[in-house]
């Protein structure tokens, strides 16, 4: 290392409690040496070197190894950052120090001084008027994984889980390149302001900025979530709901005085209620449809006079309303295309001229911003991709939103609300969702979560009883959608093991994994064979709409069924080959309809909703789950009647059921009315009798495909969240 980069007195470098001495080659903790390797130390001193900024893995290689040195550099590399990791007891899914880059490298994100001086303890990061950072597909998606939620994914709402991740530090020293030039950027301060054990939260600001509400189950896995407020800085925060059933994403109201949120509870139409700040008897505001699937999200205006939420029907898509406080009457104030699944995530801008919103067409996401008053809006990101959550800057200027186009993991991004490109934050980088900004700009505050789900194995005994199951295909991403080939020997997935969701193709016993699609940021999903084992369909969204792609199982380049009209997914084969059953909402509303492999007109199926369908052992008819509602049906492949045969698995979990030789396996609930708990259930086509297989250890992750029988019914696949953390960040001085 350049002895004029290593601080005042050329050799010795502070960051945290630790200092690393480079002359004598030593790293030392409370002055106390710590054991640490000479490749790990050189790593450690390039890092620091260059703190803020990405050291590639090309450079450590160069560093590390001669020209002519033949050594695997991958794993070796890997093993030395993991073993300067564990010196400094730095853990990479929640990194104090070193932060990962995937495929590229490595930053130091903590303050770093030198041998004259002690280093911050608090963690200070350059604002968020860094330059963008480029990603390698169009500059798109934060899936989110994220996923990411997708996922997430199709239902990351529905989901109700998360994780836990500390956003990115850097030198508030350190200086970053923008248009050609330098600038001096104001240090941000970023502060843990809760720590959860699962499930998002979505906060709000109190009018002055020193408060912030927010929802959590309390920490006991109950039947129920309520409303908290912490003072900043505070550690106990405040209960203002006790004993009230689910109550998600609070909002304060302009005065501070009261708390609007949502409410749920079983057996009870969900609604629009508001609370005192300071606790006290809720009051319903309004009622919701019991069963649309429309992402929430809840603002006041800044007079205090308006609500805006999304809702809709049954037969329309999700979109925008208004709410008078004063006599709670309801307007339409959004009309998003049909079909689509909508307009959700509704912020009036602080100035009260504007209301941004986030549009879906089923997985395929972007902003929009109209006149409070209603009007025809206008596109402002163009990115095909997902968002969870988005907030207005506090002069009105600019949005901060949630995506993965950057990739599966999904961050924080910056728009101006005339539009352009968007530029990633330095804060909440990555595992960020559900952005909120107060109103006086200088405090950020996010959800940060992580969640791992992987494919599970169990066997299945000659009475349908599960075996001790086993992880099977796994990784720290995202491992989802098995699906067993049709002679058993081979089983196709979705996985954002590579950076963003791709199709996979692995042995039956899990080994050999090849990667089949490249799409590089769409969310790409729900692969299924077809019936000779020669071809695989999956759903992508390159552009506006989800459609299916046929790609050969070896891994030739697939081939789409255009039609940009409707949303299309979620397809599966008939037996004879000839046929794919699919979802889609061509109709203003999900339905199953059929269409030839070589692309012929489609054909309507159902009439009364459908979502994922299969064709049943004797080719004579189709059972199909809905997308929002309870249960798997059946109806002949021309269509015609339905008929409703178990009452389970949930509507989010349609992913979860499989059809096998003799009958129906599928999600649904193995404990007593008053404890639910995940497992599987058995259906006889002959006895038409429902047999419990077993629980599952942990829980679903609803809205992907979860589960496959093999073909000669020995095995159970499924798809398990085995790890999901979450909190609160708050950045100070956000600019």
């Amino acid at each position: 290392m350049p002895t004029d980069s290593a601080g005042s007195n050329g050799h010795a470098l502070r960051f945290s409690s630790f200092e690393l001495d480079l002359r004598a080659r030593e790293l030392r903790k409370h002055g106390v040496r710590i054991k640490l390797q000479d490749q790990p130390f050189q790593i450690l001193a390039l890092l620091l070197e260059k703190p803020g900024e990405i050291v590639t893995r090309e450079e450590l290689r160069d560093r590390l190894w001669p020209a002519d040195t033949f050594v695997d550099y991958d794993h070796s590399l890997n093993s030395a950052v993991k073993k300067l990791r564990q010196a400094l007891s730095d853990d990479p899914d929640v990194p104090r120090f070193i932060e990962t880059l995937p495929r590229r490298g490595y930053r130091f994100i903590a303050p770093v001084g030198d041998g004259s001086s002690r280093a911050s303890a608090e963690l200070e990061i350059p604002s968020s008027t860094s330059s963008p950072e480029q990603s390698p597909v169009e500059l798109s998606p934060v899936a989110v994984s994220p996923a990411a939620p997708r996922s997430h994914h199709w239902k990351l709402w529905a989901a109700g889980i998360a994780g836990f991740a500390l956003a990115l530090a850097f030198a508030a020293w350190f200086r970053l390149p923008r248009a050609g030039n330098f600038r001096d950027l104001a240090s941000v301060r970023l502060v843990p302001l809760t720590a959860f054990s699962n499930r998002f939260t979505k906060a709000s600001f109190s009018p002055d900025g020193n408060q912030i509400v927010y929802q959590w189950d309390g920490g006991v896995q109950s039947e129920g979530i309520d409303i908290y407020v912490k003072q900043i800085g505070s550690e106990k925060p405040l209960q203002i709901t006790h004993d009230f059933g689910y109550n998600f994403l609070p909002v304060f109201s302009p005065d501070g005085r009261y708390i609007a949120f949502f409410h749920w509870k079983r057996d009870d139409r969900p609604g629009l209620f508001i609370v005192p700040a300071l606790g006290g008897p809720p009051r319903r505001l309004m009622d919701f449809s019991p069963s649309l699937d429309c992402r929430s999200g809840l603002s006041w205006s800044p007079d205090g006079k308006f609500l805006i939420f999304p809702d809709g029907s049954t037969d329309q898509p999700c979109s925008v309303r208004r709410l008078t406080v004063e006599d709670l009457s309801a307007v339409q104030i959004s009309f998003p295309p049909v079909p689509s699944t909508g307009d959700w995530d509704a912020q009036y801008s602080p100035d009260g001229a504007s209301i941004a919103f986030i549009r879906n067409t089923k997985d395929v996401e972007d902003i929009y911003i109209m006149p409070a008053a209603g009007g025809t809006p206008r596109r402002v990101t163009f990115d095909d991709r997902l968002m969870s959550g988005l907030a207005w800057t506090a002069d009105s200027g600019a949005l901060v939103f949630s995506s993965n186009r950057g990739g599966s993991t999904w961050g924080l991004w910056r728009i101006a609300a005339a539009g352009g490109t968007p530029e990633r934050l330095s804060v909440g980088s990555e595992h960020a969702y559900f952005p909120t900004i107060s109103l006086k700009g200088n405090r950020l505050a996010y959800a940060s979560g992580l969640w791992n789900e992987n494919i599970w194995r169990a066997s299945i005994g000659p009475d349908h009883r599960l075996g001790k199951p086993e992880r099977f295909i796994t990784s720290s991403m995202q491992e989802e959608g098995p699906q067993y080939s049709p002679d058993g020997k081979r089983i196709v997935f979705q996985s954002t093991r590579s950076g963003n969701f791709e199709i996979w193709r692995a042995d039956a016993d899990g080994s050999n994994l090849v990667q089949l699609t490249f799409f590089g940021g769409p969310l790409t999903g729900t692969p299924r064979w077809s019936p000779d084992g020669r071809q695989i369909s999956c759903d992508t969204r390159p552009g506006e709409h989800p459609n299916i792609d046929i790609l050969s199982a070896d891994g030739s380049p697939p081939r789409r069924l255009e039609d940009d009209i409707a949303d299309d997914g979620v397809a599966s084969w008939s037996d004879d080959g000839r046929w794919l059953y699919f979802a889609s909402n061509r109709s203003g509303k999900w339905q199953v309809w059929k269409r030839t492999v070589e692309g012929g007109d489609p054909v309507q199926i159902t009439k009364d909703g459908g979502f994922a369908a299969f064709e049943s052992p004797d080719g004579k008819s189709i059972y199909y789950a809905k997308f929002n509602e309870d249960g798997i049906f059946q109806v002949a492949v021309d269509g015609g009647a339905e008929n409703k045969i178990v009452s389970e698995p949930p509507g989010g979990g349609w992913g979860y059921f499989g059809v096998g030789r003799d009958g129906l396996y599928f999600l649904g609930n193995t404990g007593t009315p008053g404890k639910r708990r995940a497992g599987f259930k058995f259906f006889d086509f002959v006895t038409r009798k429902i047999t419990v297989m077993g629980d599952m250890e942990k829980s679903p992750y609803e809205g992907a495909p979860g589960l496959s029988v093999s073909p000669d019914g020995k095995y159970l696949l499924y798809v398990q969240l085995d790890e999901s953390r979450n909190n609160l960040m708050m950045a100070e001085n956000f600019r």
